[in-house]
């Protein structure tokens, strides 16, 4: 699956401006305006029967999110605009 969609309002969330006004949140307004979000997801996976009746499964899966000028990851230092996810699964299945 790929997908582009309209991204976030170009706000930014201010930790400053929040302290200093009593933890209520505030954002800085970017006047470039929405950006463009990147969505890519993929997987592919595969059963073994190593008996009748019981199989071995494995499959693997990433979902990446890009957004330029966007911090997907504000607890790191610097602009981190993309975002992944990958898992892996291993399994059996036993029917009888």
């Amino acid at each position: 699956m790929i997908g582009t969609f309209e991204g976030a309002g170009r706000g930014a969330y201010s930790a400053a401006l929040s302290n200093a006004s009593g933890g209520r949140n505030n954002f800085v307004a970017n006047p470039a305006g929405a950006a463009l979000m990147r969505r890519v997801g993929w997987g592919v996976g595969g059963n073994y029967r190593l008996a009748p009746g019981l199989d071995v499964l494995a499959e693997f899966s990433s979902f990446t999110v890009a957004e330029r000028g966007r911090d997907l990851d504000p607890s790191n230092p610097g602009v981190q605009d993309r975002g992944t996810a990958k898992v892996f699964i291993v399994g059996t299945r036993l029917a009888f």
